[in-house]
């Protein structure tokens, strides 16, 4: 079987989850939201350069990072399914 990743599909990014205008309007949401997506493509790099065992099946981001909501205090919540 081979793995099914949610971080490295486009499904995860909730690139409509605000109105257009909300991040311009509310900065704080726009530094959480480029922050979200910089770590996401990090990890989506990280993933690509350094493949899972194939006893991992789906792979996903859960929490703030999903919601593209996370700080740079933010953990990393990772679903990971074998």
């Amino acid at each position: 079987m081979t793995l099914t990743s949610v971080i490295l599909s486009k499904i995860a990014e909730i690139d409509e989850r605000y109105e257009r205008d909300v991040l311009d309007r509310h900065s704080a949401l726009k530094i959480a939201y480029d922050h979200s997506k910089t770590t996401i493509h990090a990890v989506r790099e990280h993933i690509r350069a350094n493949p899972p065992s194939k006893d991992v099946h789906t792979l996903a981001i859960a929490g703030s990072l999903a919601r593209l909501e996370a700080s740079d205090l933010s953990d990393l919540d990772l679903i990971i399914s074998l």
